[in-house]
């Protein structure tokens, strides 16, 4: 009964003992990411999340499986978006042109070293983001783990009716710009407005067409435009944040 017994447990840890052993190096989480923002955000980001399983620091690579930006064009400044990474032991500009670097995963992450991020600058620019990045020890390329990320970046809308079609206002909330869609058949007269009734500008949108005005020079704030044509008028609240 004993040797039973024995054999038993001697059993079970040469089980452990092959469950130990599989392990990997490092744990990262998550292997899937999905943003979705307002374009209008200067920097969005999101980050894969690194721990060392193993006593020593560990000589990691990153490595660009493939990479898929289509951001619309549109609004002055850069005609695209800009992406960098800030992974556990360098700062790199242009991930675009990235395709793979070294990094150190210590032991006992501190700050942002157990961290690999990816930045997009939206330059007010809608469109998406497709990628996916594969990390492994230098020494074990089968000890490997991967992240695909989704971003996206969209415009929001704000509707307003006229009897004789609409006006479209986006994105709202605001950063540097606001564009105008007059989808109706006549001309309006249009005003911005802060909370204390100033008006900040007058101007007027033609039938059918749009216009943009910039606000990159407004503080952060409730603003109001005011759309009117004839005694018809419309109002339209305006968060700008910075």
């Amino acid at each position: 009964m004993k040797r039973l017994i024995f054999v038993f447990f001697l059993g079970i840890s040469f089980f452990i003992g092959i469950k130990v052993n599989a392990q990997t190096a490092f744990l990262s989480t998550p292997d899937t990411i999905n943003l979705v923002k307002s374009a209008t955000f200067d920097i969005f980001y999101d980050y894969v999340l690194f721990e060392n399983n193993t006593l020593d620091t560990l000589h990691m690579r990153w490595k660009k499986v493939f990479l898929e930006v289509d951001p619309s064009a549109g609004h002055g400044g850069t005609d695209g978006w800009e992406i960098s990474i800030l992974d556990p032991t360098e700062y790199y500009i242009d991930a675009n042109e990235m395709d793979s670097a070294d990094f150190y995963l210590p032991t006992i992450p501190t700050g942002q070293t157990n961290k690999f991020i990816l930045h997009v600058k939206t330059n007010g620019l809608t469109g998406t983001l497709h990628g996916k990045y594969l990390f492994y020890p230098t020494n074990d390329l089968s000890d490997s783990s991967s992240v695909v990320l989704n971003y996206e970046g969209i415009d929001i809308v704000s509707i307003q009716d006229f009897s004789d079609g609409k006006i479209e206002v986006a994105p709202n909330p605001a950063s540097n710009f606001i564009r105008i869609k007059n989808i109706s058949t006549t001309k309006k007269e249009m005003r911005l407005m802060d909370v204390n009734g100033k008006i900040l500008l007058t101007d007027f949108i033609e039938a059918n067409s749009s216009k943009e005005i910039l606000t990159n020079h407004f503080s952060s704030g409730i603003y109001f435009l005011v759309f009117e044509k004839n005694r018809e008028t419309v109002i339209q609240k305006i968060f700008i944040k910075k």
